[in-house]
């Protein structure tokens, strides 16, 4: 700093004058800061211009501001006052707010240093995170997994997320997972359906910190409960029912009827399955990772009485499932029949049957796509095995020729594109 030419320097800070004075002592050159602190009139010397102008500058801050007491302090105290001052300054906060703030914060998590507080905040909140509303989100998960080639039935389950962006019109990174959780609730769900809730948004959030729109140990989801299901008790068909289903059912209805009832795969699982993966010559049905709802490979068995339902629908490939959706029809026509559908009876039936069958819960879990444990709790001795041995004796009463379709069908199936056509039955008048 250049040193003036023409002493006192004077230091104004609004009606408050300090002075700086230039003296010569034994051939010494030496500067005094001059001040009146409110009691009496005070002068502190310095050898350096810099480091009295420094002070001229603070001490008129100082009773600029009515803090005359702090220029009492002497010593070891003085310098870690100032230096406190210093550093609350480089961050714009004064040192009387940052102590407070202290306080009130080790008041809050006391015996936790203020250090380990700000490194968990910056690993929940990290500088290299992109923000994004919960809308953008969820719109960017369905448009990946549309890209990523996943099913219909996924992506339309994807879509379900919509009504919690609308729930949640902000950052992905500022929902909690007491809001959530209180958001599910407060649908007034079934537990099965608010478990189901939980779960897409759980992969929302999975999706998210692929993405760095969250942290990476985000866990806000550890705070929504799962809901307690009691599940519904299991109803299958009988021997009788489906026999008279089958009887009655179109020839276009039949594949699906015969893969749900007599090998159990889920309603999904055959919509996606292609004849290319039912082998009636090697005596199985391969539901491939890309077909399975648990995305896990697996092998069914075709008992004889599958092989005889299926054999005059067999091509080498397309659909096995020629329309996109069965349950209305079958509703319709089981109704017309007197007999009840019962949602997933197919399913539910193949496995009760075949449980009391072979008595070997880990292999028809194998055939399922599920658990032993599950198996075990909710099929054992379900049925009598003597109704099992009924229902895999369940054969087709007609002919491949006397599987035609009626004229009142035609128009139906003329509307379904060519690939989609999961069989080619005769179409008469």
């Amino acid at each position: 700093m250049k040193v003036p030419a023409k002493f006192p320097v004077l230091v104004r800070r609004g009606s408050v004058v300090v002075k700086i004075y230039r003296e010569q002592a034994g051939g010494y050159t030496r500067y005094s800061v001059d001040f009146n602190d409110g009691v009496k009139r005070r002068r502190r010397r310095f050898a350096d211009y810099d480091k009295a102008k420094s002070e001229a500058d603070l001490v008129a801050s100082k009773l600029s501001a009515g803090e005359a007491d702090a220029l009492q302090l002497s010593g070891r105290d003085r310098k870690v006052y100032f230096h406190a001052v210093k550093v609350c300054a480089s961050v714009g906060v004064p040192l009387d707010v940052a102590a407070e703030r202290y306080a009130r914060a080790h008041s809050a998590i006391p015996g936790v240093p203020l250090d380990d507080v700000v490194q968990f905040y910056l690993r929940k909140h990290p500088s290299n995170l992109n923000p994004a509303t919960v809308a953008q989100v969820v719109d960017e998960l369905i448009l990946t997994k549309q890209r990523d080639g996943r099913s219909y039935s996924y992506v339309n389950d994807l879509k379900k997320l919509r009504p919690f962006a609308r729930a949640f019109q902000c950052q992905l990174a500022s929902v909690t997972g007491a809001q959530i959780d209180e958001w599910l609730r407060s649908l007034k769900l079934s537990p099965r359906s608010r478990n189901n809730g939980r779960k897409r948004i759980s992969t929302l959030v999975a999706f998210a910190k692929r993405k760095k729109y969250l942290p990476a140990d985000h866990a806000e989801m550890s705070e929504v409960e799962t809901a307690t299901d009691q599940g519904k008790e299991i109803e299958i068909f009988t021997p009788d029912e489906m026999a008279n289903i089958l009887e009655h059912a179109q020839p276009h209805m039949l594949p699906f009827l015969s893969v749900g009832a007599f090998a159990g795969v889920r309603h999904w699982e055959i919509k996606r399955l292609n004849w290319s993966h039912i082998r009636l010559d090697e005596g199985f049905i391969e539901v491939t990772q890309g077909k399975s709802k648990t995305r896990s490979r697996r092998t069914v068995p075709v008992t004889p009485a599958l092989a005889q339902w299926l054999r005059p629908f067999a091509q080498p490939s397309g659909p096995v499932c020629p329309y996109a959706n069965m349950s209305e029809e079958l509703m319709v026509m089981s109704a017309d029949l007197g007999i009840r559908w019962k949602r997933n009876g197919l399913r539910h039936s193949f496995i009760s049957y075949r449980m009391a069958l072979i008595k070997n819960e880990t292999q028809v879990a194998y055939e399922a796509g599920n658990s032993p444990a599950i198996i075990y709790r909710n099929y054992h001795q379900l049925v009598q095995p003597a109704d099992a041995e009924r229902w895999f004796s369940i054969r087709p009463t007609k002919t491949p020729d006397q599987l035609v379709v009626p004229a009142f069908l035609r128009a139906k199936l003329s509307t379904i594109r060519p690939q989609e056509k999961g069989s080619n039955p005769q179409v008469v008048d």
